[in-house]
């Protein structure tokens, strides 16, 4: 088996190890983590732009079709300098349980604007009393005017106080289902600690 990164992976290794460096050192992380954001929209969009937050999608979605190997190399050299912009919550955890559970036209609606860095995603699947078993939800989802009234409580929400859209764990009347919320919706608090 061959680990050796091809020609492809090592460039975009040191793209975004350059990026890292030049443009977000660890004196940027500082200055934003005090901010209520906690990172720069702008460099999200660029970030976008060059594809990072596309390696691992389909082409389908807008991505670039690679893999998780590519995905790892942006998390590592981002890592490297902690940039702070949120690639872990809305790509590896909000974007990859979404493409993995959504349909097409969920697939369009909010993995594309993520993908395009538009916009951020972060999963809402853990409860005080789950211990982190995914299985354990007692948020429910009851069905309502043809769509669902969700009522419960999210703790430890990645990216979940400035995400655009929250990925949500339910028991609806077929078991555990995930839920797109918009993070601004009614009803929607969000608590930061």
């Amino acid at each position: 088996m061959d680990f050796e990164l091809d020609q492809d992976q090592q460039m975009l290794a040191q793209t975004v190890a350059d990026f890292a460096k030049n443009e977000s050192p660890v004196e940027r992380f500082r200055k934003l983590r005090e901010d209520d954001i906690g990172y720069d929209p702008a460099a999200w969009q660029k970030m976008g732009e060059l594809g990072w937050l596309g390696v691992a999608f389909p082409e389908s979605v807008g991505g670039f079709g690679g893999s998780f190997v590519e995905c790892a190399l942006v998390l590592e050299n981002l890592a490297a300098t902690l940039v702070p912009e949120p690639y872990l919550a809305s790509v590896v955890l909000g974007g990859m349980t979404l493409l993995r559970a959504g349909n097409a036209e969920q697939h369009a609606k909010y993995l594309t604007p993520m993908i395009e860095g538009e916009t951020t995603l972060a999963l809402a699947y853990s409860e005080a009393q789950s211990r982190h078993d995914v299985s354990a939800v007692e948020t429910t989802a009851t069905p309502k005017d043809g769509g669902y009234t969700i009522s419960g409580e999210k703790v430890w929400v990645l990216n979940g106080h400035n995400a655009d859209q929250l990925v949500v764990s339910a028991n609806a009347p077929r078991g555990v289902t995930l839920f797109v919320v918009p993070r601004d919706a009614e009803d929607v608090n969000v608590t930061v600690a």
